[in-house]
C-alpha cells in the first residue's frame, strides 16, 4: 500500500513540475522516466520501508531537478507515445544505482 502512496506521490510532483514548465518562457520537451523499473530496482535492494520512501524522496527530487534544469515534462513512460525520449538511464545514473 505504501507502495502504491509514494507511486502515486511522485506521478503527482512530476505532473505539477510538468505545469510549471509548461508556464515558462522556454518550450518544455515532454521526456518520459520508467518509474516502475526505478521502483522495482529500490524494492530488490532492501525490504526496509524506510529505505524506501528514502528512495522514493530522492527519486522525486532528482526527477525534480532534471525538469526544471532541462525545462522538460517528464512523465511516466507508461503514459508516454511512442517517439518519447526516455530519460530512465540518465536518472538512474544521478541516483548512482
Amino acid at each position: 500500500m505504501k507502495d502504491i502512496i509514494v507511486g502515486f506521490g511522485v506521478v503527482l510532483a512530476l505532473g505539477c513540475s510538468g505545469l510549471t514548465l509548461w508556464f515558462q518562457h522556454k518550450q518544455p520537451v515532454i521526456v518520459s522516466v520508467d518509474l516502475i523499473a526505478l521502483s522495482d530496482h529500490a524494492r530488490a535492494s532492501t525490504q526496509s520501508p524506510k529505505k524506501i520512501i528514502a528512495f522514493s524522496n530522492r527519486m522525486e527530487s532528482v526527477i525534480r531537478k532534471l525538469a526544471k534544469e532541462k525545462h522538460w515534462i517528464i512523465i511516466p513512460k507508461q503514459a508516454a507515445v511512442s517517439g518519447v525520449p526516455d530519460i530512465t538511464l540518465m536518472v538512474e545514473r544521478k541516483l548512482k544505482l
